[in-house]
C-alpha cells in the first residue's frame, strides 16, 4: 500500500510532423480525433479526470480500474 509501479514505454521513431499550432483560445492544438486511448488507474478520481481531459481534446477515451478490466 502506498507504492506504485513504474514502467517505461518505448515508441518507434516516426517521420511524422507534430502539429504545434496554438488555437485562438491560447491552448495547444492537439489532434486526437479518432484516436482510441485506454487509461488504467485504480483511483476513480484520477481515472475520471484523465478520461474527461482526453475526450475534451478529441480522443475516444476509455477508463479501467485494473489491468484485468482493461484486458476484457
Amino acid at each position: 500500500v502506498g507504492e506504485g509501479t513504474l514502467f517505461q514505454i518505448f515508441f518507434p521513431l516516426s517521420s511524422a510532423t507534430i502539429d504545434s499550432r496554438i488555437d485562438s483560445d491560447g491552448q495547444p492544438h492537439l489532434m486526437l480525433a479518432g484516436q482510441k486511448i485506454l487509461f488504467v488507474d485504480d483511483q476513480d478520481d484520477v481515472r475520471d479526470m484523465m478520461v474527461s481531459m482526453l475526450e475534451r481534446i478529441g480522443a475516444e477515451a476509455y477508463g479501467c480500474a485494473s489491468a484485468e478490466d482493461a484486458i476484457e
